[in-house]
């Protein structure tokens, strides 16, 4: 008899794990298919618009790689299939860090929308045509290992706030930057996401 017990015990548990794992593996075409707080993301490498099914996935949490791109399909989220990642959860909202990855465009950071602010972008040539506690970011962003070439101009960006993306190995304003530092008082802490070739993002704290 206590064979039997634990005989069931074991195949319920077996069971439940299976269910587990194939509410997280469901395939689907749309993320209508999907539970709440999941997207349907292709199963497919990125190369184009190509149609393939996919599987349910995890809405991204607060605080984690995202693509901004991905937001302009949210009013139409339920017949939507993504193709780089799932988008920010209710809730939060992807900020763009101006870096960019080909093909999936710029990359940014869910963040709370109490943390996201407008950008400026007032046109500069340097730092100088900035006003305080901004700084002048280059138009021209280097892609994959070319290096930024500087002198296209750039855009008056305010310097990081708390919850706003950063570059860890950006910590000063110089006469153009890639990106700008977080503000006075503020120390850029490193999500481990990487972003070729400007290094590791972060978030200001």
């Amino acid at each position: 008899m206590k064979f039997v017990i634990l005989g069931v015990f074991v195949f319920a548990c077996v069971t439940a794990e299976d269910r587990q794992h194939v509410r997280q593996t469901k395939s689907c075409l749309t993320s209508s298919d999907c539970a709440a707080g999941q997207c349907c993301l292709s199963s497919a490498v990125f190369r184009g618009r190509r149609e393939t099914g996919g599987a349910c996935v995890d809405r991204v949490t607060s605080g984690n790689k995202c693509y901004v791109n991905n937001e302009q399909y949210l009013p139409t989220h339920d017949n939507t299939m993504y193709y780089n990642s799932c988008p920010c959860q209710d809730g939060s909202h992807c900020v763009g860090s101006g870096f960019r990855e080909v093909p999936q465009g710029e990359v940014g950071v869910c963040s709370a929308p109490a943390l996201t602010k407008k950008a400026v972008d007032a046109p500069c040539s340097t730092v100088r045509d900035c006003g305080a506690e901004e700084c002048c970011i280059s138009l021209m962003q280097p892609v994959g290992r070319r290096r930024a070439a500087f002198g296209a101009g750039g855009v008056c960006k305010k310097l990081g706030g708390v919850g706003d993306s950063c570059l860890v190995r950006i910590t000063q304003v110089t006469d153009m930057n890639l990106a700008c530092p977080c503000a006075d008082g503020l120390k850029c802490n490193g999500t481990g996401l990487m972003v070729m070739p400007l290094g590791e993002t972060g978030n200001c704290v």
